[in-house]
């Protein structure tokens, strides 16, 4: 990211990286609250299909033995073959002997709201609805065969969409139907339509205290499987803590080891080979310096082999601060910077050092800035051919400034963001992209100013 001065922003602050535990407690305690959610819906919609597929089998079933009883208790003993074939007063009389006990015993019973005497042919001969007698409503070859039988059927119907032969009594309706004979073997059809929604009302109620308690089960099921979770993932987190508390212990005891040989192997080249190389470098010197009016060619010669003997000691020296930065470990960090300086000062570069003695950071923020100069002070030398760098400490911002070469930043941002080398700069982009994850596990915002002939710039922001 780029703002409007030409900072661009490798590492942006974040909270520092902890691999910690990968299992989440409250994701999963989550995950398992959704999926019981999805058990109880899923119960709950498949109840409702099951209770309606039910409840239309146990209504059909209740109409079929209703309308075969009342057919035969009630209709069949005052059929009459008048109600097909007599005259206007005869089939009066028996319309008027059947619609009395149709009313009186039928009507209202179980959800009964129509009833129905139909001929082969459609011809309705008899209805509690006076305005339907004389109607033609074909019949199906369902129906003709239920008739022609005197066998018994009931289904469920939309009186909407089934067209006029139910326009009577809108709405979904169950429908009976029963074969029968007058006296004379005329064969007519019973139908007997009963409200639907009254029929399966009580199966609705039975299924209600059923799905009560089954979803009461599945509650006290979840809150069970839900505990039993909880406890386990605290036992998890308690022992990978224990564990993770262990293998720190180890680290830092490692840590320590290494850090101590560090320690004394720094110790012991200061000790011997720089104090001996140093004791070499000055007797060179004296002997040039002796020698300069005697013999100059031999002059020349100790005198140059003192120079590098100095170079070498100078790499030396790096080579120890590398080793073991004695100053970072007691907190103060201006000296190990100073000694960071003095090799790129034996190459010929300006260095000005501005840090505070007490920096107000801790030895993880120190080890940071110092990692970061270090990587920085080293692409300056090996990459920038400048003549001054600066690095000042002010706060929890350290900035870094060179004005060497610098580099057209934008065309490796791929490679020091995770792709490959551009332009042969590899070991430049090895080093940004080691700062970059310096900064970034520890929560630290990384930003860079450069471009071709102005410099580089790095500033560096701790949390």
């Amino acid at each position: 990211m780029q703002d409007d001065g030409g900072w661009v922003e490798l590492a942006p602050a974040s909270a520092p990286r902890d691999a910690g535990w990968p299992v989440r407690r409250r994701r999963i305690l989550v995950g398992a609250g959704l999926l019981a959610l999805l058990l109880v819906a899923l119960v709950t919609v498949g109840g409702l299909v099951a209770a309606r597929q039910l409840a239309e089998e146990e209504a059909a079933a209740t109409a079929a033995s209703t309308t075969s009883l009342l057919s035969t208790a009630v209709i069949v003993p005052v059929l009459s073959d008048s109600l097909v074939r007599g005259t206007v007063g005869q089939t009066q009389s028996a319309r008027e002997a059947l619609d009395e006990v149709v009313r009186g015993w039928i009507l209202g019973t179980d959800g009964v709201v129509r009833v129905k005497l139909s001929t082969e042919a459609g011809v309705i001969v008899y209805s509690d609805e006076a305005e339907l007698i004389g109607r033609t409503s074909p019949l199906d070859r369902h129906d003709r065969a239920t008739l022609r039988a005197g066998g018994l059927d009931a289904h469920v119907v939309d009186s909407d969409a089934a067209g006029e032969r139910f326009d009577d009594a809108p709405g979904t309706l169950l429908v009976a139907y029963r074969g029968v004979e007058t006296p004379g073997g005329t064969k007519l059809l019973v139908e007997v339509l009963f409200d639907y929604d009254r029929l399966t009302e009580r199966s609705g109620q039975v299924w209600l205290r059923f799905a009560g308690v089954t979803i009461g089960m599945i509650a006290v099921l979840v809150v069970l499987l839900g505990s039993l979770i909880g406890w386990l993932l605290s036992r998890l987190a308690r022992e990978e803590a224990a564990r993770r508390e262990e293998l720190r212990a180890e680290l830092q005891l490692a840590l320590g080891d290494a850090a101590d040989d560090r320690r004394r192997l720094a110790e012991s080249l200061r000790e011997g080979v720089v104090h001996e190389l140093t004791g070499t470098a000055l007797a060179l010197s004296a002997a040039s310096r002796e020698l300069s009016q005697t013999d100059p060619v031999r002059s020349r010669l100790l005198a140059t082999s003192a120079r590098h003997v100095r170079d070498g000691l100078g790499g030396l020296r790096t080579l120890l601060i590398d080793l073991h930065p004695a100053t970072l470990s007691v907190g103060a960090l201006a000296p190990a910077l100073d000694d960071l300086a003095a090799r790129a000062r034996n190459r010929g570069l300006t260095v000005r050092i501005d840090v505070p003695d007490r920096t107000g950071l801790d030895a993880d923020e120190e080890r940071l800035v110092f990692r970061v100069a270090r990587e920085c002070f080293a692409n300056t030398v090996a990459h920038a051919h400048a003549g001054h760098l600066t690095l000042t400490l002010h706060g929890r911002l350290l900035e870094i400034v060179d004005d060497g070469v610098g580099f057209e930043l934008g065309s490796e941002l791929g490679s020091v963001l995770g792709g490959s080398a551009v332009d042969g700069a590899v070991r430049r982009q090895t080093g940004l992209r080691i700062l970059v994850d310096d900064a970034h596990t520890s929560g630290a915002s990384l930003s860079f100013r450069t471009a071709p002939a102005q410099g580089v710039s790095v500033r560096l922001r701790l949390p």
